[in-house]
């Protein structure tokens, strides 16, 4: 955790104080750090794939070295200058101070303990999240071994190939782990940890500066920090499901819909990279805003910040600054037409066009990379977070336009008024379908922010009070965003990741509206002029509501937290139907996988090439292997492609995936070697699940073992 400090505060905190950015000098020393740590994911990012890739990672942690001793110094400067004139440093901890403290205490434990392995004798428990930590601490230690592009490890046929992928958090957390010479995993999870703080800094800028909190600042912000802690109204869908369709329990609750909006604690454990990148955006967003007719180094100052912050966003995430992109075209429109506030426009605008100079280097590596795919937008920016087999229909877009399916449109097209009409026409029907389905599937989704949306929207639920600047540019963003991932979808894979990560667009805007609400509702007082007036009945019953759908988020959140926590013993004991005929021995493959490939790790050299059993398209029984193995793997998936969509050339997956799924059922040491030469291969892995490890005769018996254990073995095949 303090490790990340260089990275994730220093830096900010040096640019603000040297260019006095928005009065930085004269603010607390906690608010300082409020506005140091989104600055210094916007510079730190940036700065480490530039530094990285013109030099290298060892240069990347002397930078944030020299940062830290010069944050040191410039804090203790001042603190000597105040010191000499009878002044001492405002901290600004007070008041509840403590009870932020505490927040943020929580969140530390509440994300390790999400996130960390339990062991309980030769069976290691992990979670869900692993699907998705196990590929980026995969590739994370890939930029440690390979330095900027990194190579994608995830495939090998003749020479690596540089990754095409969205890869800049995977540098920030390698540039941590070189510095500190700490473990690729402990580092991801801390990210998580810091992808909270970012997130938590970006709401008390908004609190303070758009919604201009004032006295009642420090409250409105505990409350919005709780308030990530509500979700939509999941559970009760999944209760539906169980007791009443008699479905099994799922991995996780928000599994039900097809194209989900993640809670916050989701997305913050699953991808904090794309939370990063919304910090970003919306710090962009918050300088533009401010912008004011300073003087023209101060206006420079924004547009370098601004840049940098939508540099970085674009290579953390790609799909979540491409829908603040299309936002800010309408914002542009608004902004200008209807409040006649220019300005803001020309600053985003300016810092836009820079952002493009920073990611020149990036943008060519993209699109001057070798390696080409039959799918032009998946060489251009690579899949996405889950690693997955591309979908069947190949496209030569990123995009396409299609509605946003959260309830599946089954549960409409089997009803008897419709059925004939979904076979006669059965894409007319599907789409008609979401479309009827749309409504439902939002107010499900977004539970309580539904309400609190539907109160800002609907002027009698807000006694016709007129909507303040900052709550219409609130509004607007939610608004604006809304269409783009109801009716846009990423097409390189079957899953949906634009609208899921675009979709915290949406959910900013709404959660510091919810908390802007519920701090104005107060007991209406029965004199005094000014007060908080009674609410009218159509008021009580839709506040009522509210309360119902935040109960509910709540409970839906805390269901989910323990589900994803517990999914691998629930699994092994039987608790709900097996996804996999081996999912009553994952925490044993897991203990094995973890073990075993400590040992490889330790004895061969970085660059040997591994391969495992790619037949087996269970996501979370490979999960074992990208998390442990610290080596290039040949191929990653017996299905198309092998690994390739994130670089490589994916001509050599057939002949590839013809020699070496035969080898895990069986086959003597001679044709292994003959593979393993033929492929580059070096050391072959074997587990006691594998087909061949039940044939005394096979390679696993016969070929000179590296590592042998009772239940692994890493065998050298060259």
């Amino acid at each position: 955790m303090p490790a990340f400090i260089p990275a994730a505060v220093c830096t900010g905190y040096l640019v603000a104080w040297f260019t006095d950015l928005h009065g930085f000098r004269q603010r607390s020393f906690i608010e300082r750090i409020f506005w140091s740590i989104p600055l210094s994911f916007a510079v730190s990012t940036i700065s480490s794939v530039l530094i990285g890739k013109f030099t290298s990672l060892t240069a990347v942690a002397v930078f944030y070295i020299l940062a830290a001793i010069v944050w040191l110094v410039t804090i203790a400067a001042e603190a000597l200058s105040f010191r000499r004139i009878n002044i001492s440093l405002r901290i600004g901890f007070k008041p509840l101070g403590a009870i932020g403290l505490l927040f943020a205490l929580i969140w530390i434990i509440l994300a390790i303990m999400s996130l960390i392995d339990f062991q309980c004798g030769e069976r290691l428990y992990s979670t869900l999240f692993l699907w998705d930590h196990a590929s980026r601490i995969n590739w994370t230690q890939s930029v440690l071994r390979t330095g900027i592009p990194p190579a994608n490890s995830l495939y090998f046929y003749q020479h690596i190939a540089p990754m095409r992928n969205y890869y800049f958090w995977y540098v920030l957390c390698a540039a941590i782990a070189k510095l500190f010479h700490l473990p690729a995993r402990a580092v991801v999870t801390a990210s998580c940890v810091w992808g909270g703080f970012g997130l938590a800094s970006i709401v008390g800028l908004y609190l303070k500066y758009v919604l201009n909190a004032g006295a009642r600042l420090r409250r409105q912000f505990l409350l919005a920090i709780a308030l990530l802690g509500v979700t939509g109204l999941d559970i009760v869908v999944n209760i539906v499901e169980i007791f009443f369709m008699h479905r099994s329990l799922p991995l996780d609750l928000e599994w039900w819909s097809h194209d989900e909006i993640f809670s916050w604690y989701g997305s913050l454990l699953w991808v904090p990279h794309h939370m990063t990148a919304l910090v970003c955006c919306m710090f962009a967003l918050l300088l533009a805003w401010l912008s004011k007719p300073e003087k023209l180094h101060v206006r420079i100052t924004e547009v370098v910040v601004i840049g940098a912050a939508l540099a970085s966003a674009f290579g953390l995430s790609v799909f979540v600054p491409f829908g603040f992109f299309l936002v800010m075209i309408v914002w542009t429109v608004w902004q200008t037409a209807i409040e006649r506030a220019p300005r803001p426009v020309i600053q985003m605008a300016l810092g836009g066009v820079f952002s493009l100079i920073l990611l020149a280097p990036y943008l060519s590596e993209l699109m001057h990379n070798s390696a080409a795919t039959s799918g032009g937008a998946l060489a251009a920016v690579g899949v996405g977070d889950l690693v997955r087999a591309p979908s069947a229909t190949q496209t030569t877009s990123l995009f396409g336009f299609a509605v946003r399916e959260m309830i599946p449109a089954n549960a409409l097209l089997r009803l008897s008024c419709v059925s004939h009409f979904s076979h006669a026409y059965p894409n007319a029907a599907r789409t008609l379908a979401r479309l009827i389905l749309l409504l439902p599937g939002y107010a499900i989704e977004l539970g309580f922010y539904a309400v609190v949306f539907l109160i800002y929207l609907v002027p009698s639920f807000r006694s016709n009070r007129r909507l303040t600047a900052p709550e219409r540019l609130l509004v607007f963003l939610a608004l604006a965003i809304l269409p783009f991932i109801t009716f846009i979808r990423s097409t390189v894979l079957a899953s949906n990741d634009f609208g899921w990560r675009a979709a915290l667009l949406l959910q900013f805007p709404l959660l510091l509206l919810a908390s802007d609400l519920l701090m104005g509702w107060k007991p209406a007082s029965p004199s005094g002029a000014g007060l908080t007036p009674t609410p009218t009945p159509r008021q009580k019953s839709i506040r009522s509501l509210a309360r119902l759908a935040l109960v509910i988020g709540i409970v839906s959140t805390v269901s989910q937290a323990l589900l994803l926590r517990f999914d691998d013993p629930l699994l092994e004991f039987g608790f709900r139907a097996k996804h996999s005929p081996r999912a009553g021995i994952v925490a044993h493959n897991a203990y094995i996988s973890y073990i075993g490939y400590a040992k490889l790790n330790r004895l061969a050299p970085p660059d040997a090439i591994v391969q495992f059993n790619p037949d087996d398209p269970w996501d979370v029984w490979k999960s074992f292997d990208f998390i442990n193995v610290n080596h290039p793997i040949a191929v990653s998936f017996n299905q198309l492609w092998c690994g390739a969509p994130l670089g490589g050339d994916p001509s050599g997956c057939p002949g590839m995936l013809a020699a070496i799924d035969p080898l895990f059922q069986g086959a003597p040491a001679e044709h292994a070697r003959t593979v393993c030469r033929q492929y580059g291969i070096h050391y072959l892995i074997a587990k006691i699940y594998d087909p061949a490890w039940s044939d005394k005769s096979s390679w696993v018996w016969t070929l000179p073992p590296a590592v042998s254990d009772p239940d692994f073995r890493a065998l050298d095949c060259q």
